[in-house]
């Protein structure tokens, strides 16, 4: 940090704050408050109803999303209790995630130009005229607000909640209404900086990803040679290929082979059973998988033995997501997953046809199911794909390793980044509503 530290300082005599600035006060935040209220949900959903705004309206760390915000029939007597004005502290109080309990959004004026309301799940925070509603808004999204209410939230069928006691009995320091402008206008303005750059490195990874999806496309459907005569392949997904290569469903060129739909007995020291989550990010890993017993395991293995260079398909919930089987430790198969094996090839090449734009618009239109999206192996096995000659589907596989990789490197970086910046701003927001650091000047 290199914002300088107040002078004089006293205890607080609270042992998580520490010390605080000898001329800011310790007090619970119902005692800066004018009103701390719960929201209604009304009758029934009401194309002409109020806006009442929900938890999934709120972002993690406390901004306003709302994509599709509910509308609701609400008396006369709730849409006037529960109608939001700028300024007003929004408090999500009851959440199945430690995450999002807490979570506090402050309503701007585009929010209140919505004259809208606020659910039941809420809890509204009216701050008196000695504070202001936006240094409310960074104590209650900082590092001890968001503690204080994972601490004290209650748990009651799997849901965290607040209460409007709890609420009010949240201790913080608290400056004269003037220095408390100066720190959140520093704020804004610092935590502004931070956004930005954060928007930059999304925007970098966005058009990493864009170039490597662009990158395989081409590799998989046209090769390696830009002079290489072309066909057309037959196939809206693959446009024209090369005139050497083969086009057909993957049946032709691999094949397709099930999981049995079994629930397996789990066991500590047992065998692995790979599954869908052995698949993460196009990655196959058996670090975290489970276990099962020596009979079962047998039982699994029956008639499809992975192998080293085959690829591991998730056809149930996460769908399309691939594997390349790159160990020779013995493992059976779980459910949700097929095993696809071109048993001439070490799969790399299939890997990248199946994670491409030309199959994976394939995919999309096969997908099937209204609570979880799968796939049907019958249509697994019917994907068009381009084949090219062993031989060059080695040289294909070998550039885009080479290539994803640089770039897959850039875009964890670009990560890193995030992350420390992320880590950053809420030191920075910690640190200037506890006084720990003195941004007055700077403001």
């Amino acid at each position: 940090m290199r914002w300088p530290r107040y002078g004089q300082m006293k205890a607080s005599g609270v042992a998580w704050l520490g010390e605080v600035p000898g001329h800011w006060n310790v007090a619970q935040i119902k005692s800066r408050l004018v009103a701390n209220d719960g929201g209604a949900w009304g009758e029934d959903f009401d194309d002409d109803g109020v806006t009442v705004l929900r938890s999934t309206d709120q972002t993690i760390d406390g901004r306003w999303s709302l994509n599709d915000p509910a509308r609701r029939k609400l008396g006369a007597r709730e849409t006037l209790a529960t109608r939001l004005d700028e300024g007003d502290l929004v408090i999500t109080k009851s959440s199945g995630s430690s995450e999002h309990i807490g979570k506090t959004a402050i309503v701007d004026a585009q929010i209140a130009a919505l004259r809208c309301g606020f659910s039941n799940f809420m809890q509204r925070l009216r701050v008196d005229a000695r504070t202001d509603p936006r240094f409310a808004w960074y104590l209650l999204n900082s590092s001890i607000g968001r503690a204080q209410f994972d601490y004290h939230s209650t748990t009651s069928s799997g849901l965290a909640n607040l209460t409007r006691g709890t609420i009010g009995g949240l201790l913080f320091t608290w400056p004269a209404i003037n220095e408390q402008h100066s720190i959140a206008a520093f704020l804004d303005r610092e935590t502004a900086r931070i956004d930005a750059l954060v928007a930059a490195k999304r925007r970098l990874i966005g058009l990493l990803q864009e170039k490597r999806a662009a990158l395989i496309a081409r590799a998989v459907t046209r090769g390696l040679d830009p002079d290489a005569p072309t066909k057309e392949s037959g196939v809206a997904w693959l446009g024209r290929v090369p005139a050497h290569w083969e086009v057909g469903h993957l049946r032709r060129f691999a094949s397709v082979t099930d999981c049995k739909h079994y629930t397996v007995t789990f066991a500590d020291d047992g065998l692995a059973v790979a599954s869908v989550g052995e698949l993460s990010g196009n990655r196959f890993s058996l670090k975290n998988a489970k276990r099962t017993t020596p009979h079962e395991y047998e039982f699994l293995r029956a008639g499809r033995v992975p192998r080293r260079g085959a690829l591991l398909y998730c056809r149930n919930a996460s769908v399309g997501l691939v594997g390349h089987i790159d160990t020779d430790e013995p493992f059976a198969l779980g459910q949700d997953v097929c095993l696809i094996d071109a048993q001439d090839t070490d799969g790399r090449y299939l890997y990248y046809q199946l994670i491409s734009h030309a199959v994976t618009a394939q995919l999309e239109s096969k997908m099937v199911g209204a609570t979880f999206n799968r796939i049907n192996v019958a249509d697994i096995k019917e994907f068009a794909i381009a084949w090219p000659p062993p031989p060059e589907q080695a040289k294909i596989s070998r550039m885009l390793d080479g290539a994803t990789a640089a770039l897959e490197r850039q875009e964890q970086l670009a990560y890193l980044t995030i992350e420390r910046l992320d880590e950053y701003r809420s030191t920075l927001i910690t640190s200037a509503v506890t006084g720990r650091i003195d941004v007055r000047a700077a403001a």
